[in-house]
């Protein structure tokens, strides 16, 4: 999962990130309430995990520009142990808040929680044959037996199933998994394929001649 972090103190933001990534989320960091608008405008992020006060622009107006043409989660974090500063919070559209300090734990499941209910029903658990893939719990089993997956080949199959049964674009997965630095990446993602395909069956991912690549619901 994609995680945009809002967080002018670096020592908070680096914390956060790092925890977060321990556990296989994929952290991109902005410090201050002016270039966050370019980053949600040209990245696609799975939740939102912004501050109240920010240098530029506070969270609250942030929250109403994003909301203006997204529905992404959002949890806002905030020093202001303040009713009426929540409200305002939420009322713009946040999804939750949490009030420094706060257990890096509670954030993972409050941000577990507020996805769980924002996915669709159908990106819990998928059967193929012998193979598993519980979004839930973040695992892939075949014949019962785990199978571990490089973070980027887990974030390949679980974007390839969020669109399943559609061919995916190159261009767009690459986008999705490395941020859209193409030109570095466009090899690695046939890399990544081969070796997704080798851990589960080589018909589990297939390939769709000079445009991408697809999951269909009934291999």
């Amino acid at each position: 999962m994609k995680v945009l972090l809002i967080e002018d103190n670096r020592a908070i933001a680096k914390n956060i990130k790092n925890y977060l990534t321990l556990d296989n989320w994929v952290v991109e960091v902005v410090f201050d309430g002016v270039v966050w608008f370019q980053k949600v405008r040209d990245n696609r992020y799975d939740i939102v995990i912004l501050d109240y006060m920010l240098p530029g622009m506070d969270g609250v107006s942030i929250i109403s520009e994003v909301r203006k043409n997204s529905s992404v989660p959002i949890i806002m974090i905030t020093a202001l142990d303040d009713r009426n500063h929540i409200l305002v919070g939420l009322e713009s559209g946040a999804d939750d808040y949490l009030i420094k300090p706060f257990d890096l734990k509670e954030l993972e499941i409050r941000m577990s929680n507020i996805l769980k209910r924002t996915l669709p029903i159908s990106l819990e658990t998928y059967s193929f044959e012998d193979i598993i893939f519980d979004a839930t719990h973040r695992t892939v089993t075949k014949n019962d037996v785990p199978v571990h997956l490089y973070l980027k080949e887990y974030m390949i199959v679980e974007y390839l199933l969020q669109h399943i049964g559609k061919p995916v674009p190159r261009s767009e997965i690459i986008e999705y998994i490395w941020w859209g630095e193409y030109l570095f990446e466009k090899d690695n993602l046939d890399v990544y394929i081969s070796g997704i395909r080798k851990k589960l069956t080589p018909w589990f991912i297939q390939t769709i001649k000079g445009y991408g690549y697809m999951i269909s619901p009934s291999v």
